[in-house]
C-alpha cells in the first residue's frame, strides 16, 4: 500500500522510513563486554596516546589479574603477635611476628617478621620462611597478602619493603613486584649499609617540625 506521497506504509510488515531509520542496529553475538576486563586506551589519533597511557592500561590489568590470582591462593590461618624482648629498629612501633597455618591440619606453613616505619609509610618486612615441602606453592604470596590486609586495616594501604634481599629470594620479590603494584605494593628491599640512612630520613621530619 502506498501513502498519499508514494511511500510504503507500515502494514503487511514493511517499514515505515521512519520506522527504518529508528530502528536499532542488529548486533552481532559476539558482541559481548567483559565487565571487570579494564578495556585497552585507544589513540585519539595516529601517533597521540590516549588519556591514562599504556602504562596505566598494565597496571590495572594487574590489578585486574590479582583478584583472579588471589582466589587460587591456598587459604591460611594467620596469627600475630609481637616479638617481646627483641630490640625493633621501627621503634616506638614494635616488632611482629606473622604465623601462616593451615586451615585443616593447623600446621605452620610460613613464618615472617614486620614492623610499620614510623612515618607510617610503609611496613618492613624480613626473616621470610616457608616449609621446604610446601615452597613454590602460594603459600609466601598468601602470607604477605594476609599481613598486608592486616595492616591496612590499621594504617591504610601501605608499601611493603623487604629487608636485605638474598640471592636466592631476589626472583621472588621480583615478581612480587609485578603481581599488584595497588593492592600489593612492594618496594625496592633495604639493605643493612642503608638502616642508619633510613633512620636519619625517619628522624627528619620530627627535625623539621622542632625548628
Amino acid at each position: 500500500m502506498r501513502g498519499p506521497e508514494g511511500h510504503r506504509t507500515a502494514q503487511g510488515g514493511l517499514s515505515s522510513p521512519y520506522s527504518r531509520s529508528q530502528r536499532a542496529p542488529a548486533r552481532s553475538p559476539r558482541d559481548r563486554r567483559m565487565p571487570l576486563m579494564p578495556s585497552r586506551p585507544q589513540a585519539i589519533c595516529k601517533g597521540q596516546a590516549a588519556p591514562g597511557g599504556l602504562g596505566n592500561w598494565r597496571m590495572n590489568m594487574r590489578e585486574w589479574l590479582w583478584r583472579f590470582k588471589r582466589r587460587q591462593l591456598p587459604e591460611i590461618r594467620l596469627q600475630i603477635h609481637e616479638r617481646h624482648g627483641m630490640a625493633s629498629f621501627v621503634k616506638p612501633h614494635p616488632w611482629m611476628q606473622a604465623l601462616a597455618y593451615h586451615p585443616l591440619t593447623g600446621a605452620l606453613v610460613a613464618r615472617a617478621g614486620y614492623g610499620v616505619g614510623p612515618l607510617c609509610d610503609r611496613f618492613y618486612l624480613g626473616d621470610l620462611h616457608v616449609e621446604p615441602a610446601l615452597r613454590r606453592q602460594g603459600y609466601a604470596t598468601a602470607l604477605l597478602a594476609a599481613v598486608s590486609d592486616h595492616v591496612a586495616a590499621e594504617y591504610g594501604r601501605l608499601p611493603l619493603t623487604p629487608l636485605h634481599e638474598t640471592g636466592a629470594a631476589r626472583g621472588f620479590w621480583d615478581h612480587m613486584r609485578q603481581l599488584a603494584p595497588k593492592s600489593l605494593p612492594v618496594t625496592r628491599d633495604l639493605r643493612g649499609s642503608e638502616v642508619d640512612e633510613e633512620r636519619m630520613r625517619w628522624a627528619r621530619p620530627a627535625t623539621e617540625a622542632a625548628r
